[in-house]
């Protein structure tokens, strides 16, 4: 039996799932302790920003609804998280409706697109969607990575978070602001390997105004980044500077979420367990995990266990993040 330390570990965990009819590892970390899941979508739709008919054919709201409810009670309360966003992918395709392109969106009167977000999010709330990981708040000035994928320039960019973050948390749904602390110049692909944010601090700091907007309209989440900045010390992911700058600048008093713990930029020479450890003494409270990474929850549990034990992970930072998602998740 894992101990009672060990189920606290489970509450900051948030695996991935790229299907729906979740394995049974995952049912294990439920009935454990885990109080989140990310139901993710595999490299090719993430890419295309459309998801493969053949999930749309299996993935009926009814299904989805029956699924997340059970799943609910196996928890004692669970905290769903998806993407769903304008600029890139909408998990909920063919559950809770289109959104609009990007391009549209920006051309919609205010009140017209409050109301189609404010429905969309309205009937992920109903099938048991919880946390949306959107949207998008980076400025960029040179970054293939995120091209095409942003919502655009500063002005544009404000008044769509602003209207994201309302119509999504006015419904009942955890907005999460992503990638922070953004990535104006970006070497490389985060997706695909080590990626290496080139902007120095004043840079990264003056292209903060959507972070910022998102803050001020009401968000509850927060995404780190799972690029390297110089600038931070290294990874935004296990940089205590990143998430100062968030608490202590921004004034932010959210949910903090990493991003996979398990990327080549975040590991190093270290184990999945031990940068799990980094990030919550960094200042992370709801740490991802991909579908690989998910397998080794019971070591990483257990380390973060001892690691509160021999005092390298304060007993207070592991319950004050567990706090935080398991309020959000009853």
């Amino acid at each position: 039996m894992p101990s009672d330390i060990e189920t606290l570990a489970r509450g900051v965990l948030l695996p991935v799932s790229n299907n729906m009819r979740v394995e049974d590892h995952l049912l294990a970390f439920l009935d454990q302790g885990g109080r989140a899941v990310l139901f993710g979508e595999e490299g090719d739709e993430f890419q295309t920003g459309r998801l493969r008919p053949a999930r749309l054919a299996e993935e009926t709201p009814e299904f989805v609804g029956r699924t997340l409810e059970a799943l609910r009670a196996r928890a004692g309360g669970l905290l769903v998280a998806c993407d769903a966003d304008l600029a890139a992918v909408n998990r909920l395709q063919g559950l809770a409706g289109e959104l609009p392109t990007l391009v549209t969106a920006q051309n919609l009167p205010d009140d017209q697109l409050y109301t189609i977000l404010h429905d969309h999010a309205r009937r992920a709330r109903a099938l048991g969607f919880t946390l949306f990981l959107s949207p998008t708040a980076d400025l960029i000035v040179e970054n293939a990575w995120l091209e095409g994928r942003t919502l655009g320039p500063e002005p544009v960019a404000r008044r769509l978070v602003d209207l994201n973050v309302r119509a999504i948390e006015a419904a009942g749904v955890t907005s999460a602001l992503k990638h922070f602390p953004g990535h104006p110049r970006l070497t490389g692909n985060p997706s695909q390997g080590v990626a290496t944010v080139l902007s120095d601090r004043e840079e990264i700091l003056s292209h903060l105004g959507a972070f910022r907007q998102g803050i001020a309209s009401g968000a509850g989440g927060v995404v780190l980044s799972s690029a390297v900045f110089p600038a931070f010390g290294g990874p935004a992911n296990l940089s205590p500077e990143v998430t100062h700058l968030l608490r202590r600048d921004l004034g932010f008093k959210g949910l903090v979420v990493t991003l996979d713990l398990d990327h080549p930029a975040c590991l190093g020479d270290a184990t999945l367990a031990e940068v799990c450890r980094r990030a919550l003494v960094a200042g992370a409270d709801l740490l991802l995990l991909s579908p690989q990474g998910a397998r080794q929850i019971p070591q990483i549990a257990h380390h973060l266990a001892r690691t509160v034990d021999d005092g390298t992970l304060p007993l207070d930072r592991l319950t004050a993040a567990a706090t935080q998602t398991r309020r959000l998740a009853l």
